[in-house]
């Protein structure tokens, strides 16, 4: 499944899992500042992507699909990655 590294603050990640939930997409939600482990757990998603946690830059949301990783909410990308992954 698709894991979305988010905040709870965070706007745009609230929209993301809004899209996913009417997409039917099933994904995973962990949150960077509540779950201790979450943070540990998109550095080694980037790490396995063959990205570094500063190309990752601190922000969210952050997808990780399969072995990719990307940020930011882009609709078109998370369904080529979802596309990918079947």
């Amino acid at each position: 499944p698709i894991v979305m590294f988010s905040a709870e603050w965070c706007g745009v990640c609230k929209k993301a899992a809004q899209w996913m939930k009417a997409q039917n997409i099933p994904f995973r939600e962990r949150d960077v500042e509540k779950d201790p482990k979450a943070l540990g757990a998109l550095k080694e998603a980037a790490r396995r992507a063959g990205m570094t946690a500063q190309s990752i830059g601190g922000s969210v949301p952050v997808f990780a699909v399969g072995n990719e990783v990307f940020k930011g909410f882009d609709p078109n990308r998370i369904r080529a990655a979802v596309d990918r992954k079947k």
